[in-house]
């Protein structure tokens, strides 16, 4: 544990241990306690909330939502985020836990995993999500909701992959858009962030935030969470290690990177392959068509 005074989370939850997706292990909730002012913070999402990028090694206390929770002050923090949630996920799976923990604060990061799919539907997006943060809201918790950077300026693949992303994202967005005004959630705007484009504020594989990002994030939450009453308390304490050097970057890739891109190319690469081709047909169709209205 990293955060000065916390104590790993002994969980007595009715639902600590997730539901595991078919043939997964189960997913367990994890969190921390600490001398506080009460306050009790549950953080739902994917793997940024999960804590992944932050540091080299993941620990209970690692991530953007957990700094948020420990400057606010909180005594209790539960994370119930795994790698590769959607939004649907969150209903299924963490929504039970997170609402039977009573928190006075939530914390939801999703979406990302959703436009990686070949059955992404921004609809369906907005629909979990507002499922989600009504849930909690009716248990009497403040929920902030975050919205997705733009992996155009922060993905190191071809241009065609960017752009096909970029404009899933969209879509995605438009969807937390709608879900943030059906419910009048404090609402944080990352995409016109300029700071989260700053290359020291990512990880090695320019889909997670890093040690700086998840810290930076945190503070962008904390200033959007000031008007509702959740001031800083306590102060975020800096990365413990230097930012990685090359050959650190270099054997991260080879330990880790290279093998989570074969285990996953079974199942992203044809599916990416499949949405570029998809995304492709759906701009020349929007484009003939704004033709087409624009000639009447």
């Amino acid at each position: 544990m990293t955060l000065p005074g916390v104590k790993p989370l002994i969980l007595n939850l009715p639902t600590t241990k997730l539901r595991a997706r078919p043939g997964k292990k189960g997913w367990p909730a994890q969190g921390w306690t600490a001398e506080g002012n009460g306050l009790r913070v549950v953080a739902l999402g994917d793997s940024v909330t999960y804590g992944v990028g932050d540091e080299f090694e993941h620990d209970a206390d690692s991530g953007w939502a957990s700094y948020v929770a420990y400057a606010v002050g909180a005594s209790y923090y539960l994370n119930v985020a795994r790698m590769g949630a959607r939004a649907r996920t969150i209903t299924q799976e963490q929504i039970a836990t997170a609402v039977a923990a009573k928190p006075d604060v939530a914390l939801v990061l999703v979406g990302g995993n959703d436009v990686l799919r070949g059955d992404f539907r921004h609809k369906e997006v907005r629909d979990h999500v507002t499922a989600t943060i009504r849930a909690l809201q009716e248990v009497g918790a403040t929920v902030l909701l975050l919205r997705l950077h733009d992996p155009r300026r922060t993905l190191p693949f071809h241009r065609v992959i960017r752009e096909t992303m970029g404009r899933r994202i969209d879509r995605a967005n438009r969807a937390l858009d709608a879900a943030a005004a059906a419910t009048s959630c404090v609402f944080v705007n990352l995409t016109d962030d300029e700071n989260m484009y700053d290359a020291r504020a990512w990880h090695v594989d320019r889909m997670h935030v890093g040690p700086n990002g998840h810290r930076y994030v945190a503070g962008v939450a904390l200033d959007a969470l000031s008007p509702s009453g959740y001031a800083r308390q306590r102060e975020i304490p800096p990365p413990e290690l230097a930012p990685p050097d090359k050959h650190e970057q270099l054997m991260w890739l080879i330990k880790r990177g290279t093998p989570w891109l074969l285990r996953r190319s079974i199942d992203l690469i044809p599916a990416l392959l499949i949405i570029i081709c998809y995304e492709s047909a759906r701009a020349r169709w929007e484009s003939w068509r704004r033709t087409r209205v624009a000639a009447k």
